[in-house]
């Protein structure tokens, strides 16, 4: 992972100059000597990389949303929401990472510094976006989720999950063109229990949380009206 932050150049000179480094020669070295090492050769300070990936624990999970809108002139504007789950230490992972957009005419690497809990990224390409990949060349070592190749063709409602569930469930969709959306919970009598989202989106897929306090166990109904696409699923709470 340290190669693709510094650079496959820099990342070789670290390498054969600490292997080359009389003061270490038939003597023991640490972490910390390699670390000054590698910030000589390459420049800038690597205090955080050194931090989260030795001394820290785990390694980061991404959640990874996106859509696009047409700004006409066949230029699009893509915006890619990452978002990472909370960690123990450190809280979340500061990496520079590759994001690719794929579009009908050609693919394009973009390179950003992901380094909050939440970030948004927005870029503008030619040519309609068919896919996003985050970290292309896998130089993270991650669990992520919600850039599988797929194309917006079609508005999509899919199952909840966990279900059953306690305490919450998520329930994703798919949005194929810019249009209102309302997703609704109603309870097994047909009232309505909660407003989930109500308002206008962009072509992309979305995914939110039902906590329903207060509900008792049971079965529940979630709809989704957008445009005159209408589907409707059920789900069970279990306390």
């Amino acid at each position: 992972m340290l190669r693709g932050v510094t650079g496959d150049t820099s990342f070789f000179r670290i390498l054969r100059n600490y292997a080359n480094d009389s003061l270490f020669a038939y003597k023991t070295a640490v972490t910390e000597d390699f670390q000054r090492v590698a910030e000589n050769v390459y420049g800038k300070q690597l205090g955080y990389f050194f931090s989260q990936w030795i001394y820290g624990e785990n390694y980061p999970q991404y959640i990874i949303n996106w859509g696009y809108e047409d700004i006409g002139g066949n230029l699009f504007a893509v915006t890619v929401n990452v978002t990472q789950v909370q960690n123990t230490y450190p809280s979340f992972f500061k990496m520079p990472v590759c994001i690719s957009v794929k579009t009908v005419n050609q693919d394009t690497l973009f390179y950003v510094m992901n380094d909050s809990l939440r970030n948004s990224y927005k870029f503008t390409v030619a040519g309609k976006p068919v896919t996003v990949t985050f970290d292309p060349g896998n130089w993270i070592l991650k669990d992520k989720r919600g850039d599988e190749p797929f194309e917006f063709v079609d508005f999509r409602l899919d199952q909840n999950f966990p279900n059953p569930f306690n305490p919450k469930t998520r329930i994703s969709y798919m949005i194929k063109e810019y249009t209102g959306v309302k997703l609704t919970v109603y309870d097994a009598i047909g009232r309505e229990i909660a407003v989930l989202v109500n308002s206008k989106q962009k072509p992309g897929r979305y995914e939110i949380d039902f906590n329903p306090e207060g509900l008792a166990s049971g079965l529940y109904f979630y709809k989704l009206v957008a445009g005159n696409f209408i589907s409707t699923k059920k789900m069970v709470l279990l306390r």
